[in-house]
């Protein structure tokens, strides 16, 4: 089934879309979020939204030891490389790209939406947030880097580290938690 998925995906592929989701997966690069989280960190900072700065932080260091443990624990090779755009080094599952774009995007959706008062900006802000994730996710299987379950799998293990996160941890960063 998976490798259906992938077929049919490359049959889509075009140079110009080719182009396009190489541009659309670097937004969930580790490195292109790490320098995005230092510029929104700075303006956390100096909003003096210092829970949100620990938040983005705590998050991202999860993202990391959450994606790469589990890539070698797994060790899930990634599809076959008559099938790849761009060449990955590491396992395939789960997927880096995806996973940190359900957490960074989806937790700087949460914290903007907290923030804003208007409806139709809340519903923007989730919209934007929720197509640039499937777009990433796509983007991974469009370039033939990984299986249609590590996409999955690194939204659904994601959205319970963004819930957790804004759950668990914030009410505690905020000292706000109902402790026992």
């Amino acid at each position: 089934m998976e490798v259906q998925i992938l077929t049919t995906i490359a049959g889509l592929r075009s140079t110009s879309l080719t182009e396009l989701f190489k541009i659309i997966t670097s937004f969930g690069d580790l490195k292109t979020v790490l320098v995005l989280s230092l510029v929104v960190s700075l303006i956390f900072l100096a909003r003096r939204k210092y829970v949100y700065t620990k938040l983005l932080l705590l998050s991202l260091a999860l993202d990391v030891i959450i994606v790469y443990s589990l890539k070698l624990l797994i060790q899930r090779a990634r599809p076959l490389s008559d099938n790849l755009l761009v060449v990955e080094p590491d396992f395939s599952f789960p997927s880096g790209h995806a996973f940190i774009a359900v957490s960074f995007y989806g937790l700087l959706a949460y914290l903007l939406i907290k923030k804003v008062k208007q409806t139709w900006l809340k519903l923007l802000i989730a919209t934007a947030a929720i197509c640039l994730i499937l777009l990433i996710g796509f983007s991974r299987l469009y370039l033939g880097v990984h299986w249609p379950s590590d996409v999955a799998a690194s939204l659904v293990l994601a959205t319970g580290v963004v819930i957790a996160i804004t759950k668990y941890f914030l009410p505690v960063l905020s000292n706000r938690a109902r402790l026992p």
